[in-house]
């Protein structure tokens, strides 16, 4: 198979003709990933601690309900998350599974994101659970609307 005919492209699959160049072309995708990964990561931690002083210092009406040690807690558990994950970032492993991996990540997210507003008080729950439960539908929802 020559240079060229191994770097067509077939139209209706979108992927290259030669098998090499396919897997080539896969793992730059992966390392172009997660540098973003690493980004984000890094502002979800900074976007938590942000949240974590505000709740303390600001809206003390939340801390009566959940408690400020168990505000403590979720933060520093949410940052372990976060620390954990971006140091997976490092592995070769992430390479290959990033999909699977960033699911994982997804899905703890959004059990902390639960467990944690299940400790809001009743009044503060209301108005936060409904920002919380159209959140996760837009997040599932956009996914779905631009893939057809």
């Amino acid at each position: 198979m020559t240079t060229d005919a191994a770097m067509r492209m077939n139209r209706f699959t979108l992927r290259f003709a030669g098998a090499d160049m396919e897997a080539a072309f896969a793992d730059e995708q992966a390392r172009k990933a997660v540098r973003p990964v690493r980004i984000a990561l890094v502002v979800l931690g900074a976007l938590n601690v942000g949240q974590y002083v505000l709740t303390i210092h600001v809206f003390k009406s939340i801390v009566v309900g959940i408690g400020a040690l168990n505000t403590l807690l979720t933060t520093i558990a949410a940052l372990l998350l976060y620390a954990s994950f971006y140091a997976l970032t490092y592995r070769p492993v992430f390479l290959k599974r990033q999909q699977l991996i960033l699911f994982l990540l997804a899905c703890l997210i959004s059990v902390g994101v639960t467990r944690h507003s299940a400790q809001l008080p009743l009044d503060v729950l209301e108005s936060r659970g409904f920002t919380i439960m159209l959140m996760y539908t837009i997040f599932i929802w956009q996914p779905t609307r631009t893939r057809a």
